[in-house]
This record gives structure tokens, sequence and C-alpha cells, in this order.
């Protein structure tokens, strides 16, 4: 651990290339969601073309035809297009099922820290992409995104990491500041 110099403006940052650091991509198998059955939230989450509640629209009951369909978490999910969603990403870690409008990056790096840190990094790309302007493989291999580099000019992974670190231990002592103030109440 690097202590408290995790300042995020005392690091070098440089435009790296997404296809670049991703060793896989592969795009959502769903092609026609109205063929499975829609569940309570303890069945298959189902990715669509959104960046709300972490590209969840909803759940499928879990059936052997959707067995096949069923994609691996620690990813990055690119949305193609949707409506105001088009060039957004998302984290999952958990295992999914996705429309075909939505293409997943895969990683060694990729972990839950890592991941949300590119999200919100790549998320500031998003403005190129519009209902004119679809994201599709062609146009992420042009696409870059501004990361901490180490000594070497290669994305700091360690750092992006404890910076996720830091910012959820914060967030737990804010919770559980806020848990304190509404027992006194």
């Amino acid at each position: 651990m690097r202590g408290d110099n995790l300042d995020l403006n005392s690091r070098e940052w440089k435009d790296i290339s997404i296809t670049d650091i991703f060793n896989k991509f592969t795009r959502g198998q769903i092609n026609n969601a109205s063929l499975y059955e829609k569940t309570s939230s303890d069945g298959l989450e189902y990715i669509g073309a959104t960046n709300r509640n972490n590209g969840v629209l909803y759940f499928f009951k879990k059936t052997n035809n959707l067995n096949s369909k069923i994609q691996k978490g620690n990813c990055i999910g690119f949305i193609k297009d949707g409506d105001g969603s088009a060039g957004y990403s998302i984290y999952k870690r958990e295992s999914f099922v996705s429309t075909v409008n939505v293409i997943y990056g895969y990683a060694n790096w990729l972990n839950k820290y890592t991941g949300l840190f590119f999200v919100a990094s790549q998320d500031l790309i998003k403005s190129k992409y519009s209902h004119g302007y679809k994201r599709n493989l062609q146009h992420l291999r042009g696409d870059k995104v501004m990361l901490p580099v180490d000594n070497n000019g290669k994305p700091d992974y360690d750092f992006m990491e404890e910076c996720g670190h830091k910012m959820m231990a914060k967030k737990y002592v804010q919770y559980l500041n806020f848990l304190k103030s509404s027992e006194r109440m």
C-alpha cells in the first residue's frame, strides 16, 4: 500500500487504447429477451443497453435453454446503444446473460476495484456516442481512455485498486456514521 499518497492529481495520466488492455471481447448472446421467462430478483441478471442499475433490466428464470447464454462476470460491458446509454460502460462481477447490444471486455487485471475505476474513467468519453453514432467493435478499437500510469508508461492497476479500496473504506465510514446518527433520533 502506498498510504495516503493516492491523490489522483499527483499521478501522470496517459491516453490508453481500450483494445490494448483487454485480452478478449465478446458480445451479449440474447437477441430476443421475450423468449425467456422473467422472475424475481433471485433469478439470473439480464443486462440490457442501460447504465442504470449496473445494466440490470430484470431477472430471468434459470432454465436449461438459458444456460448456453450465460456469460462469466469480472468484465467491463461497453454499451453499444440505448436511450441515453450509448458509450457508457459497466463493471459486472457476477455471471449474467445479456442483450447483443453490449460488448464485454475481459482482462487479467480486472477486479471489483480496478473495474469500477476503469468505468469512471471510460465514461468520460461517452459524449462521442449517440443514436446516430453507435458503439461497435470497430469504434471501440479507436477509443482511448485516460488512466494513471506507472514509471514505464503502463496503466498502474495497483494504484487504481488502492484508490478503489480507499474510496470503499471512506464510504463505509460514512455509512456507519449515518447509522449512528440515525440511532440517536
